[in-house]
Formats: C-alpha cells, structure tokens, sequence
C-alpha cells in the first residue's frame, strides 16, 4: 500500500484512491479494521520504476500506529 501511496500522491484525496489503498490493505485478511503489529528489525528500500516515475518506500511501513491514518481509512 506505501508503493501505491507514493505513486499516486497526487491524487492522494480521491474517492478512488481511497478506495484501492483500503482493498491493497486489506486483501490479504490484515488491516479489518486493524493492521497487527510486526516490528521490521532489518527495514530494507523498497523501490520500482512505475510509468517512468520511481517510487521508494521503507519496507518499516508503520501501519500498526494508531496515527497513521489507517484508521480514518477504514
């Protein structure tokens, strides 16, 4: 879901943005309305080349904080 957020934070705010960051968070069964805590104790760089842009990303994705923003996702 961070690839993603990075590759279309220009349109961060759209309905249809919104809507695909919830379904990549939670297809796996995680993220319903909590994401479980899972400390990254060796982070590494995520990185693609998507269109042309390259999106980067830390595989510490923080998701299981209560302020990142999940919530109000969900």
């Amino acid at each position: 879901m961070r690839l993603f957020e990075e590759a279309h934070h220009d349109n961060s705010d759209s309905p249809i943005n919104e809507l695909a960051r919830l379904l990549i968070g939670t297809h796996h069964g995680h993220g319903r309305a909590f994401v479980p805590f899972a400390k990254d104790r060796n982070p590494v760089e995520v990185a693609l080349n998507h269109g042309g842009q390259q999106v980067a990303v830390c595989s510490d994705h923080r998701l299981y904080r209560l302020d990142c923003g999940w919530l109000d996702l969900f």
